[in-house]
């Protein structure tokens, strides 16, 4: 079975070419600059949580409960990476027609 490809623009209308930078998440042709977001809360949180795992004895009762609260831990930071960059994405697919991505050199 073959997947329905969406039709090409001849002449799209809104364009738009994303620069990916170091110092800001990005850069549009339109001029906005996406800022990255601040994840300092809970990579402190995660950071915590390891130092409460290194201290528990290898493979106790307790040392198990504190690994899963790590892996919550990493989870819930990828999750909010994720959220992040479909949210970004979904915008710049909604907002235009085509989109160009710039290399940066």
């Amino acid at each position: 079975m073959e997947e329905a490809t969406p039709e090409k623009l001849e002449t799209p209308e809104k364009v738009v070419g994303i620069d990916v930078e170091i110092l800001t998440y990005a850069h549009d042709t339109d001029g906005y600059a996406i800022e990255s977001p601040d994840f300092s809360e809970e990579r402190e949180r995660l950071e915590r949580a390891q130092r409460d795992l290194s201290r528990k004895e290898h493979g106790s009762a307790n040392w198990e409960k504190q690994r899963q609260v790590v892996a919550e831990r990493h989870a819930n930071l990828k999750r909010k990476r994720r959220d992040f960059l479909h949210k970004l994405s979904n915008y710049y697919a909604r907002e235009y027609d085509l989109r160009v991505q710039q290399a940066t050199v």
